[in-house]
């Protein structure tokens, strides 16, 4: 599992595809972000169906794309975009559940994460919905501030290091 997928290979369902890819990026150390799909509508009850989904390092893009500079103003965070062109292109095989891979690109143009940085990524940040629930109850009806509330959880996981809401 999470070996880097190649052109033909099948999956059973969507979201298998999705786990396979999203489990390689995690191992290998970039993120993935979604990108063009292309639907078929039914002509039987005229619903949409997804037959097409490519999905592409968080990376790809200009600079010049993205937020253009204002006046006196200045972004806080940098801007990760470096025109890497690494994706995945899925498609659905004949109106069934099967998915196949039809085209790949798996070199990236931008240093990729290292292990220990790795639970850092986007791709890799989760938190469930019963931790929300408990955030929001602390937060809103017992007043516990923020700091706190990690101190808790990462006591819990063992350590900060070790908790999914980074």
């Amino acid at each position: 599992m999470n070996s880097p997928p190649f052109v033909g290979q099948i999956f059973s369902s969507y979201s298998d595809a999705l786990d396979q890819y999203y489990g390689y990026a995690s191992k290998d150390g970039f993120s993935v972000r979604l990108g063009f799909t292309n639907y078929n509508t039914s002509k039987v009850d005229g619903k949409k169906l997804l037959v097409m989904r490519r999905l592409l390092c968080s990376k790809l893009g200009k600079v010049g794309l993205l937020h253009p500079i204002k006046l006196g103003k200045r972004r806080k965070n940098a801007v990760s975009r470096c025109g890497c062109c690494a994706s995945i292109k899925i498609k659905r095989e004949a109106m069934s559940e099967k998915w196949i891979v039809k085209n790949i690109i798996l070199e990236h143009n931008h240093p990729l994460t290292t292990p220990s940085k790795v639970q850092f990524l986007p791709i890799n940040r989760s938190i469930s919905s019963t931790s929300i629930l408990l955030f929001n109850s602390l937060s809103e009806v017992v007043n516990v501030p923020v700091s706190q509330q990690t101190a808790y959880f990462s006591s819990q996981v063992g350590e900060i290091e070790h908790m999914r809401c980074t």
